[in-house]
């Protein structure tokens, strides 16, 4: 009928509904092939960058292992739905396997493996906290050690880092400024802190209590303690008479923290 009301033969019009409609069916389907292609593109880059990079975290070369968590944190940044994965891997292929403890003698940490951490530990905690779901990062960092040899006169520098809600139990730092981080909320279950430099750090709500793991409480030793508020500090429930919290030559603890402290029970010490 279209073809009679406009003049036009019924070959034309057969001609120009092929092109017309079959022509937008092919365009679209072809639209959504190129989609499908692109993303599949985007997923095996992705994919081949992971790989690479985690074969770069354990060549031991600082350089590469370097490359290799940036590569994988900028995908976290990058895919907030793939940052907690991403997070996982750094902390597998990196933390625990050049820092964990694992029973080695407690070894001083290789000075370029100190610079790698300190960066990597830098751009872990400055990661958006949630994803565009709401959901929280969890970073778990237990039993990893951190050290300089028990002599030295200088310290690893971690200050005003955000360890807010951070699993850190079983840790073992030596000569580590921490001097005003934020530890809220995070899990120092029977961590040992030996030299360390914490003044004015936030410890609301951050857990201390014995590790049966390491058989021994949260632990601070010839520590610098000077404006710190471990009166916030909240200890995990455990037996009455064990020792939560342990604090051997405490420098700069003045006498209203340590009475504050005092006043919590023999689980302090």
């Amino acid at each position: 009928m279209i073809a009679e009301a406009t003049g036009i033969s019924t070959t034309v019009w057969t001609i120009l509904r092929a092109i017309l409609v079959d022509g937008l069916i092919v365009g679209v389907i072809g639209g959504t092939m190129l989609t499908l292609c692109r993303e599949n593109v985007n997923v095996w880059r992705t994919t081949y960058q992971i790989a690479v990079a985690r074969k770069r975290l354990k060549t031991g070369d600082p350089k590469r292992i370097k490359r290799g968590v940036q590569t994988l944190l900028e995908i976290a940044i990058a895919k907030s739905f793939r940052r907690q994965e991403m997070l996982d891997i750094v902390v597998e292929d990196f933390f625990r396997y050049y820092f964990g403890k694992n029973g080695a003698p407690s070894d001083p940490t290789p000075a370029p493996l100190v610079e790698v951490f300190v960066e990597a530990l830098k751009s872990v905690l400055g990661l958006p906290r949630k994803d565009d779901n709401g959901h929280s990062l969890n970073i778990d960092l237990h039993q990893i050690r951190l050290a300089l040899e028990e002599k030295s006169e200088k310290s690893i520098y971690l200050e005003k880092m955000n360890f807010a809600g951070a699993e850190l139990w079983g840790c073992d730092f030596t000569h580590v400024d921490f001097s005003r981080s934020t530890f809220e909320n995070a899990n120092l279950g029977g961590t040992c802190f030996r030299h360390c430099g914490m003044e004015f750090l936030h410890l609301d709500e951050a857990k201390v209590s014995y590790s049966f793991l390491d058989r021994r409480p949260t632990t601070l030793e010839d520590c610098l303690l000077a404006g710190s508020n471990l009166d916030k500090i909240s200890m995990l429930p455990g037996p009455p008479k064990t020792l939560q919290l342990l604090i051997s030559s405490g420098k700069d603890l003045d006498g209203r923290m340590a009475e504050a402290l005092t006043q919590r029970g023999a689980q302090i010490r």
